[in-house]
């Protein structure tokens, strides 16, 4: 497990405890983050200036 994915589940943890939540119910994913209102995948998460290619490109 690399060093950000630990601290990761450290801040989790602390997270759970202080909010009274089950962070171990698998909703949680580091590879996911919340854009505009909806969590998504980070990396189709569109980076300021570029833009992802779409099938009609």
């Amino acid at each position: 497990m690399s060093q950000h994915e630990e601290g990761f589940h450290k801040a989790l943890r602390q997270a759970a405890h202080y909010f009274n939540f089950d962070a171990r119910d698998g909703h949680f994913n580091i590879d996911e983050d919340v854009y505009q209102g909806s969590v998504m995948a980070v990396e189709d998460i569109p980076v300021a200036g570029q833009q992802k290619p779409t099938l009609e490109d």
